[in-house]
């Protein structure tokens, strides 16, 4: 370990102990924030903001290279509903931690390549996760749950990947992906809880070369899984789809897809 990433360690481990007043802390020159947001705007490219344990009614506009960390029990609430709570135009950011309620979206990345959201909780008034031209991100260990439309969306989004979220009742999608431009390709769903939504797993229209692979597909009110027109070349592999009214799995229009190894009942 470099000295610098050693003394961003000690300083980290002290500001998490001793900086429970301080709303927001910047690890990198420990400037102290009331808001989110005003934390974001005096922040550079790299720097990591330690959001501490409490209440913050704010809708984030994320436009630099960020890490931001909660620090134990952290609940953003959106002030404008009609807006995402986190809103994040940058690439390689990193979102970690947080109960996400009450915006449009719960996170939306938009043409941000390279980003992480992890180990959220996220409920919303549309989509929990929505990725718009956002490519070569990882969505990991979020319960995304009772989102008024879709739990995660990829719109023109490819080569991402989903990857231990809870996606559950959600009003319509629990996991959708999309978009007429062909964009939301090669996208990896994998080892996902994806219970009492919609449609389980929705591949609605002109995506291809998706890989589903040892998800749990269960208790969804329309179908477990639909694959739509010109979603070919789709792998669904090793998946338990069970307890769904309509079909296990659906297709139309869509060809070369290879379906194997999954238990349907």
């Amino acid at each position: 370990m470099s000295r610098v990433s050693l003394l961003l360690l000690i300083l980290a481990t002290f500001l998490l102990l001793n900086g429970a007043s301080a709303r927001v802390v910047n690890l990198n020159t420990t400037g102290e924030f009331d808001t989110i947001q005003a934390a974001v705007d005096n922040a550079s490219d790299g720097h990591h903001l330690i959001v501490n344990e409490g209440d913050y009614t704010e809708n984030v506009l994320l436009n630099k290279t960020l890490t931001l960390t909660a620090n134990g029990t952290v609940t953003v609430n959106a002030n404008d509903t009609n807006k995402p709570v986190f809103n994040v135009t940058a690439h390689n950011t990193q979102i970690r931690g947080f109960t996400i309620i009450n915006g449009s979206h719960g996170i939306c990345l938009d043409s941000s390549n390279n980003s992480i959201i992890s180990n959220n909780t996220i409920t919303s008034k549309d989509t929990g996760i929505l990725l718009e031209y956002s490519d070569n991100c990882t969505i990991s260990n979020n319960t995304v749950v009772n989102n008024d439309k879709v739990g995660i969306h990829l719109h023109e989004s490819g080569t991402n990947i989903i990857i231990n979220n809870m996606v559950t009742g959600n009003n319509w999608d629990g996991i959708g992906l999309g978009g007429i431009g062909g964009r939301s390709s090669n996208n990896i769903i994998i080892n996902n809880l994806v219970t009492s939504n919609g449609v389980g797993v929705n591949l609605a229209t002109n995506v291809r070369g998706n890989i589903i692979n040892n998800n749990i597909i269960t208790n969804n009110r329309v179908f477990g899984m639909v694959l739509g027109e010109y979603a070919p070349n789709t792998s669904i592999t090793n998946n338990n789809i069970s307890n769904n009214n309509g079909s296990g799995i659906y297709l139309y229009g869509s060809d070369s897809c290879t379906i194997s190894n999954n238990t349907i009942t």
